[in-house]
């Protein structure tokens, strides 16, 4: 009780520092959702095998889907190719704070620049019906931050419901752990619990992420996100590359010391007013950071999930 006592104050402080959420819990949140994680407005259709029985995606292929700041343009991707991932791909996303940023990008761009294209449906814990017109459709928890003991165990425990049958991609996000020397192990846990549930659940791709940019702590989180790079490059596994997004900027300029708020973003919306018309706000849509970053995420977003439907990009 003792040990355990001490490994709860030692997360709650870790997790603070790195603005992280609440610990893992299978239950949901009161009532203090973020705010883009709202329910929306499509007709649900009626349920069929098709939508409880998960569609096979293409083959694992011997070179990785690689998802970094050169697919942060979603208008480039052909239709065709987000018409299947939206009626194909189901997705489990297990996040904190940072990992939203994906969600509210997503989110803009099915509010403000295209609905249908860019249509996407999402409910905690568990996969929502299809609705028309046809969405991607996402069951996440925003409360599941790290923790090796119970990683596989929360995995388990939704690609396990009976709610969740249709899931084919599962993604999880880092919050501020790829900084903080005092996991050392963390990025081989993690390797090795994601490389256990490719066994447990063959017919669900597993996208891996690194961690989000830390301008304090760079040698540390760059040696952990090389790591997860490395891996991914080595076994052909899809990568969201959280951090390679926010340090270049859309003209191919790469930035200084890069960090999470991404202070690069004001200035050139400044100069580029036609890419950041009605963008969430920092903090109250857009976790930590500028509104710009959580649109160049969602951008990704929907990259990888073109790509996973089977998208030569």
């Amino acid at each position: 009780m003792i040990l355990r006592m001490r490994f709860w104050v030692v997360f709650v402080l870790s997790c603070a520092l790195a603005a992280c959420a609440a610990p893992i819990t299978t239950e949901p949140p009161a009532a203090q959702e973020i705010p883009q994680t709202q329910a929306t407005e499509e007709m649900p259709i009626a349920a069929s095998d098709d939508l409880t029985t998960p569609v096979a995606l293409p083959q694992q292929a011997t070179v990785p889907i690689w998802i970094d700041h050169s697919a942060t343009d979603a208008s480039r991707i052909p239709a065709e190719w987000l018409e299947k991932a939206r009626t194909e791909i189901v997705l489990l996303y297990g996040h904190t704070s940072h990992g939203s940023q994906l969600e509210a990008g997503a989110d803009y761009l099915r509010s403000y620049v295209d609905g249908e294209r860019y249509n996407f449906v999402w409910n905690w814990g568990m996969v929502p019906d299809q609705v028309q017109p046809p969405a991607l459709r996402l069951a996440y928890d925003d409360s599941w931050a790290w923790d090796a003991n119970t990683f596989l165990q929360q995995a388990r425990h939704y690609l396990d419901d009976p709610a969740n049958a249709a899931v084919n991609v599962f993604m999880w996000s880092w919050c501020g752990q790829m900084s903080n020397a005092d996991e050392p192990d963390a990025v081989q846990q993690y390797l090795d619990s994601m490389a256990q549930l490719e066994v447990e659940y063959p017919h669900v791709r597993f996208v891996y992420m690194t961690g989000h940019t830390d301008q304090w702590n760079a040698d540390l989180l760059n040696r952990n996100n090389d790591l997860i790079r490395e891996y991914a490059r080595a076994n052909a596994r899809p990568l969201y590359d959280f951090a390679d997004i926010e340090s270049w900027r859309p003209d191919g300029s790469a930035v200084e010391n890069p960090g999470d708020d991404c202070a690069w973003c004001e200035e050139w919306c400044s100069a580029h007013l036609e890419q950041c018309q009605n963008l969430p706000e920092f903090d109250n849509g857009c976790a930590h950071s500028h509104g710009f970053n959580c649109a160049l995420k969602g951008n990704a977003f929907w990259w990888l999930m073109a790509r996973l439907a089977g998208w030569g990009g």
